[in-house]
């Protein structure tokens, strides 16, 4: 029995370690924060889901949500071979977003979003090798040949400014972007030096929230009661960390509601919250 647990450990270890190396999957999201208002942060959720054929060559879409996880915009198309990433904005030319193959002193040119017509020239100053959660990636420290500006690309993973805002800088001045976590299939593969949770928001919400969540953190098993102190509930919904929902509960018409915990496993989770006149607030709570 122990050796058939240990060969199921090495079969996940070494799942996680090859296709999580892969930066194009659908199993993959990124949770990606602003960092030049404080007062107005709405983390950004990155994910891949769906294909489109142009010509003869197959991409997938890429597509992002502010926080609400229920309003998704098109990004762009994404492709990858031989640990190339390419990237079709709304030009119909595709441009190289990432390139894993590259070693110290290479230079090239790369896209990201708010590339126009001139891409950015790179060249890599650095390479070295990091662990985050149990995996070995390749790591490049890259350096803006016009600006001088610089950024680190993670094998499998990305920019640690975001999936699409690789040398952002040399494009548009603010705001500002940060990697905050990558998942693979809803496991947590990175998470930025210092903080705890893939979510956060901007300091109004908690100033002007009309919601009460209590016991919160909540014991698994416990109920959790969700409040609105001027008004009427009309939906609740529940996500884990990776933006996958996980309860729904529609018509509710009323000022309290209670959640049943049972099945909600140790960690942080969002709930989303409709309320009259649709109005949507989100809060973090933690189960123990």
């Amino acid at each position: 029995m122990k050796k058939h647990l240990l060969f199921i450990s090495i079969i996940l270890f070494i799942k996680v370690s090859l296709f999580g190396q892969q930066f194009v999957l659908e199993e993959n999201r990124w949770n990606v924060i602003p960092i030049s208002f404080t007062r107005n942060i709405n983390t950004e959720i990155f994910k891949i889901d769906g294909d489109s054929m142009v010509g003869s060559v197959e991409y997938n879409k890429i597509w992002v949500s502010n926080d609400s996880l229920q309003t998704w915009s098109f990004q762009g198309l994404l492709r990858e071979n031989s640990d190339t990433v390419w990237f079709m904005n709304n030009d119909s030319v595709e441009h190289v977003l990432y390139n894993f193959n590259l070693t110290v002193g290479d230079t090239t040119f790369i896209t990201n979003i708010f590339v126009s017509d001139k891409l950015n020239e790179v060249y890599v100053e650095q390479l070295d090798t990091v662990e985050y959660f149990g995996v070995s990636r390749k790591r490049w420290l890259l350096i803006s040949v016009e600006y001088g500006t610089s950024d680190y690309w993670i094998e499998g993973i990305g920019s640690l400014s975001g999936p699409l805002y690789s040398m952002y800088s040399c494009n548009i001045i603010c705001p500002s972007w940060e990697l905050l976590c990558f998942h693979h299939d809803e496991t947590l593969l990175y998470i930025k030096e210092g903080e705890d949770d893939c979510w956060m928001v901007g300091i109004d919400e908690y100033v002007i929230n009309p919601i009460v969540i209590k016991p919160n953190p909540v014991k698994s098993g416990y109920p959790l009661e969700i409040k609105h102190t001027g008004g009427l509930i009309k939906g609740i919904e529940i996500y884990d960390q990776s933006g996958k929902m996980l309860e729904k509960i529609e018509g509710i018409s009323a000022n309290s509601y209670s959640i049943e915990t049972a099945s909600y496993k140790q960690g942080i989770y969002i709930v989303r919250i409709t309320l009259k006149g649709n109005k949507i607030v989100n809060q973090k709570i933690m189960v123990n």
